[in-house]
């Protein structure tokens, strides 16, 4: 869409201008503070990873289905090299000894129970060589790239070796967060990065058999997280107590399923969840949708677009 509109290709060079901003700031942990109240304030401090695989999913993405690289080259304190070499230097100062990275907290806010949270760190191995192609294409920085490269590679190291169980029904499964010493967190949670979300991801393709067996957990009543109700099922999340289903796990489902049967029944699953208000919402009662939080979601808005895009009208985004 943007390659033939100037005007989406201004709001997300912005968009991306922003964002460097902000990892440019003085604070420390800049590239990982998940919300902001003005330029330089943080107003609320949770730590977050994923941010740093979004931004770099975003340019490389933008960069290119556009060809323009000139946010790459815009300086000062919208500096994109050196917003990203300080993205990488925080992950490697909260990288453990077995490759991963440490989350303090989950895309949804919430605080992680076991440190290594495993959708994230599948998010940035799948982006860390999109941002090492853009230190050689756009900056001619080979030691960065190199460093992007061994990071990507330890990180799948660690999921594999560390991130993975034998579930005993639905066999070799990835975890959701573990804590390198045996300790390990089984459920997942409707926010992406998520467990349901790696082929969307990037970090393996749909038909993985370990990401299989996974799916078949997830979606299944041996995940916590997953419910079901008389207007559909999905998985909800810590972050909305009691029996919600998250309408964007609905979509994640659908986004990482190549079934018409089954895109098709979660599209009219996402119909009545929205409980005839035309917008997607954060958590929904299965049995009883008017019973929602957030009337105004903008992320769930936003994926049901790429869902109805990528599904319905059949447009590819890479």
């Amino acid at each position: 869409l943007a390659k033939g509109d100037p005007a989406l290709r201004r709001v997300i060079q912005g968009t991306l201008l922003r964002h460097f901003k902000h990892f440019n700031s003085p604070d420390p942990d800049a590239p990982f503070i998940n919300s902001w109240k003005d330029d330089y304030s943080p107003w609320e401090r949770k730590l977050e990873p994923d941010g740093v695989a979004y931004l770099i999913r975003l340019a490389w993405l933008y960069w290119k289905v556009t060809g323009d690289d000139s946010w790459a080259r815009a300086g000062a304190e919208h500096d994109a090299r050196r917003a990203f070499d300080r993205a990488l230097d925080k992950l490697r100062e909260y990288s453990g000894p077995q490759g991963l990275v440490k989350c303090p907290n989950r895309p949804s806010d919430d605080w992680t129970q076991y440190p290594y949270l495993i959708p994230t760190n599948m998010f940035l191995a799948a982006t860390l060589p999109k941002l090492e192609e853009m230190y050689v294409a756009l900056w001619g920085d080979q030691g960065r790239a190199l460093e992007c490269a061994n990071m990507a590679s330890a990180i799948r190291a660690g999921i594999e070796r560390h991130g993975t169980v034998q579930h005993p029904v639905h066999g070799r499964i990835f975890a959701f967060e573990v804590d390198g010493n045996g300790g390990v967190n089984l459920m997942d949670d409707a926010n992406v990065p998520s467990l349901l979300s790696a082929p969307y991801l990037e970090y393996c393709p749909a038909s993985d058999p370990t990401y299989q067996n996974t799916r078949r957990f997830v979606l299944s009543p041996d995940n916590p997280m997953f419910f079901s109700g008389t207007n559909g099922a999905g998985v909800g999340s810590p972050h909305t107590p009691g029996k919600k289903v998250w309408p964007m796990a609905v979509m994640m489902q659908a986004l990482t399923s190549s079934d018409g049967g089954e895109i098709h029944g979660l599209l009219d699953s996402l119909d009545q969840l929205d409980a005839g208000t035309h917008y997607m919402h954060e958590g929904v009662n299965p049995d009883n949708p008017g019973d929602y939080s957030r009337p105004w979601f903008a992320w769930a808005n936003s994926l049901y677009a790429e869902l109805v895009l990528k599904k319905a009208l059949g447009l590819d985004f890479r």
